[in-house]
């Protein structure tokens, strides 16, 4: 029998709030409303909120990005968690200042 539909993901507005605002990734929202990333997935399209980097990502910031990696030597993943976006999205930045991309 198909589960009812979760209250929060059918709500554009908590969605928004909880992924733009308040910067969740997909996976802190899934494990706060007790389902899978991939139906946070589905709701962000279903509501047409763009996923991926939101403009306030650390990943925008080159000299945080240089350090995050050359300094704090931190893997892809623990950029992308810190600056809440993909690691496929890290590793564009990495590639685009030039920096080693290995994970």
């Amino acid at each position: 029998m198909p589960q009812p539909p979760n209250p929060h993901l059918s709500n554009a507005d908590w969605l928004r709030t909880a992924y733009t605002r308040w910067g969740w990734t997909q996976q802190q929202i899934a494990e706060h409303v007790g389902t899978s990333q991939s139906a946070v997935s589905k709701a962000l399209r279903r509501h047409r909120i763009p996923a991926g980097v939101r403009p306030d990502s650390l990943v925008w910031d080159d000299d945080w990005l240089r350090t995050a990696r050359l300094d704090r030597h931190l893997t892809t993943a623990q950029i992308a968690a810190e600056a809440h976006c993909d690691e496929s999205t890290v590793v564009h930045h990495l590639h685009r200042l030039g920096l080693p991309t290995r994970r």
